[in-house]
C-alpha cells in the first residue's frame, strides 16, 4: 500500500507540475497574443498612414501635371502672341526669341506703343472735330 501511495503522490506531483507548466505556457501565450495584438494595431495604423501619404503623393503629382499643362498652354499662347507681334511689326522670324519672358517684354512694348498711337489718333480726331466745329460757326 505504501507503494500505491508513493505512486499516487508521484502522479499527483507530476499532475501539479503539468498544471503549473500548462498555466505558465498559457500565460506566455497570452503575453504573445497581447504583443501580437499591439503589433497588429501598429501595422494597421502604418497601413492607414501609408494610404494617406500615397493619396497625398497622387494629389501632388496630379497638381504638378495640371500646373505643367497650364504652363505649357501659357507659353504656347505667349509664343503665338509674340509671332503676331513680330508679323505685325514686319519683324524677321529669324530673330525670334525663345525665352517666354523676353517674348512677353516685346509683347508689352508693342501693346504700349499701340496704346500711345491710339491715344494720339483719338486726340487728333478730337482736335479735328473741334476745329471743324469752330470753322463752321
Amino acid at each position: 500500500m505504501d507503494r500505491d501511495q508513493l505512486n499516487q503522490e508521484k502522479i499527483d506531483a507530476e499532475k501539479s507540475k503539468l498544471s503549473k507548466y500548462t498555466e505558465d505556457k498559457n500565460t506566455e501565450i497570452l503575453g504573445y497574443n497581447n504583443q501580437l495584438s499591439g503589433l497588429q494595431t501598429k501595422f494597421d495604423k502604418a497601413q492607414s498612414e501609408a494610404a494617406h501619404w500615397e493619396s497625398q503623393w497622387t494629389h501632388i503629382k496630379n497638381t504638378a501635371a495640371s500646373k505643367t499643362l497650364e504652363l505649357g498652354k501659357i507659353k504656347m499662347a505667349t509664343h503665338n502672341l509674340y509671332l503676331l507681334v513680330m508679323n505685325r511689326q514686319r519683324g524677321s522670324l529669324a530673330e525670334q526669341v525663345d525665352d517666354t519672358s523676353e517674348q512677353l517684354d516685346k509683347i508689352q512694348v508693342f501693346i504700349q506703343d499701340l496704346n500711345k498711337i491710339t491715344e494720339e489718333i483719338k486726340r487728333s480726331d478730337i482736335a479735328a472735330t473741334s476745329m471743324a466745329a469752330t470753322s463752321s460757326h
